[in-house]
């Protein structure tokens, strides 16, 4: 879940720098000091990241007592995302964090039971940001995915401009990051490949395997029925 949690938070980031028009273009986006590179650079797997798995597990370990080894689901996952937010906020990141300059606008709020308060929303341009980024957490059902009571509504937020994404999985263990719907199905991105760590933006490719390949379909009585959405 926390790959998937990092490509959310990378969708947020693309929408806000580059737009929802962007596609990928190598030239372009692979060029020294690009913004599709700063974006890469909160992702790097590495301590000074900012979003780097080491600063998400380290932030599990601080917030929620989580073990490196313990599986984080799309709620913790998105809490530890807010209070890394807040650190970069306040300046206290630590640990040599490297942060791009368009993040200094950008805050983000976990809302961890599904209800938005609009309060906390407008605390956080109050102190100075410029957009800020939601993670709403919920579980819509019990055993499972409540597809009578609930997928119309999501259906409805896929056609939202603000809306990024879904972090969530299917029925048994695998975490997805679920972005748009078809017929009967949600589309996902899958972060589930073996490929070697991407310490620096220097080393960056078309073949850095941050593209996935291509989209995958989930019915939705096989979606999770806890999930994050920004």
């Amino acid at each position: 879940m926390l790959r998937v949690t990092q490509m959310m938070l990378a969708q947020c980031f693309v929408s806000l720098t580059l737009g929802r028009a962007w596609r990928y273009q190598a030239a372009r986006d692979l060029a020294e000091g690009s913004a599709y590179k700063e974006i890469i650079s909160c992702f790097l797997d590495v301590p000074k990241a900012p979003f780097s798995l080491h600063k998400l597990v380290h932030g599990g370990q601080r917030l929620l007592g989580k073990e490196p080894s313990a599986w984080f689901g799309p709620t913790s996952a998105a809490r530890v995302v807010g209070h890394l937010c807040d650190s970069l906020a306040k300046g206290d990141a630590g640990d040599g964090t490297e942060a791009p300059s368009f993040l200094k606008g950008v805050a983000c709020v976990a809302f961890e039971d599904g209800a938005i308060f609009k309060s906390l929303v407008l605390e956080k341009f109050g102190q100075g940001a410029g957009a800020v980024i939601l993670l709403v957490c919920r579980r819509l059902g019990l055993e499972s995915f409540n597809v009578t009571e609930y997928r119309a509504g999501i259906e409805q937020c896929f056609k939202l401009p603000e809306f990024q994404g879904l972090a969530s999985g299917n029925n048994s263990t695998s975490a997805h990051f679920f972005v748009g719907t078809h017929d009967d199905c949600l589309v996902f991105l899958d972060p589930h490949r073996t490929l070697p760590a991407l310490e620096s933006v220097d080393a960056l490719t078309g073949e850095s395997g941050l593209l996935p390949p291509r989209p995958l379909p989930l019915r939705w009585v096989s979606l999770n029925p806890s999930i994050c959405a920004a």
